[in-house]
């Protein structure tokens, strides 16, 4: 997989045009401020005459290896994530053509493993990495409850995918209300249906009030 950090463009985004361009385009590829050399007619032929110097050669034949995935990340934590259809070089910069998955939702919102993550002083935006730690999230359990995804992630960690402009309350043992880790709790930009938002809304209003009597009755007793 490709691993893109977005930190900057990500927040400028507002739309899904604009949040799928700061993914796809424009990634520098190494070697590109380097002059071009004399290699075998052959070599650069591999990827259409791009690679000019031995530098570019070995970073796009690294880049062509993980051409599966694209995850985008901010902060490291995981903002997108797209199966790569297409790639292509543009003025010395790498571009892509993408497809959203189905199981998008249980990425977003995860955090980079700690080998994988940008560290401090660490600049450049791409990263290439095999793809076995996103499989083992996309494996995760997963179970859709109306306009909410859940997936109980393999370290026992509880995620949850939230419609738009919706709220979360977790319950404790007796009904009762705890915290919500809004940390792990992520508005999926997809949702749709206001009339099914504004039903869960209703949903939540009516469980808040039956707890309140609960509560009165219990101090009444």
């Amino acid at each position: 997989m490709i691993i893109v950090n977005v930190g900057r463009s990500w927040p400028k985004a507002q739309s899904e045009q604009q949040r799928t361009d700061a993914i796809e385009s424009g990634w520098p590829i190494r070697g590109t401020n380097l002059p071009s050399v004399d290699m075998p007619e052959e070599v650069p032929q591999l990827f259409g005459g791009k690679a000019r110097n031995g530098a570019m050669l070995e970073d796009l034949t690294r880049l062509v290896g993980n051409l599966d995935f694209l995850v985008a990340v901010s902060s490291n934590v995981v903002v997108d994530v797209r199966i790569i259809d297409h790639w292509d070089v543009f003025d010395d910069r790498l571009a892509f053509k993408t497809s959203v998955p189905s199981w998008r939702a249980s990425v977003v919102g995860e955090r980079l493993p700690a080998d994988l993550a940008w560290q401090r002083g660490e600049s450049w935006p791409l990263k290439t990495a095999e793809s076995y730690w996103l499989d083992d999230v996309i494996k995760t359990e997963t179970v859709h409850v109306g306009g909410y995804t859940v997936h109980l992630l393999p370290d026992g960690t509880l995620h949850v995918t939230l419609p738009r402009a919706s709220g979360l309350v977790t319950v404790g043992s007796h009904d009762q209300p705890v915290p919500a880790h809004r940390p792990h709790a992520v508005r999926d930009p997809d949702a749709e249906a206001v009339e099914e938002l504004e039903t869960e809304k209703a949903a939540i209003r009516v469980w808040e009030k039956q707890q309140e009597s609960r509560a009165m009755k219990r101090q009444q007793s």
